[in-house]
């Protein structure tokens, strides 16, 4: 996630996008629940994938 992060062309949204994803795996950080853990990797899948689409739609 942080390595896509760092292709996106404007500072202020690479800020945002870094921190909430740093906020996001530590807020998780304690997760011990199976269940839990996929869907939130599955959900982190999905937030990488529209991330990539959209820096490929822009051209970045």
């Amino acid at each position: 996630m942080l390595k896509t992060i760092r292709q996106v062309p404007d500072e202020a949204d690479r800020k945002y996008l870094r921190d909430w994803a740093r906020a996001e795996f530590k807020r998780n950080k304690n997760a011990t629940d199976q269940d839990a853990i996929r869907m939130m990797v599955t959900q982190a899948n999905n937030h990488l994938t529209d991330l990539q689409r959209s820096l490929a739609l822009s051209g970045s």
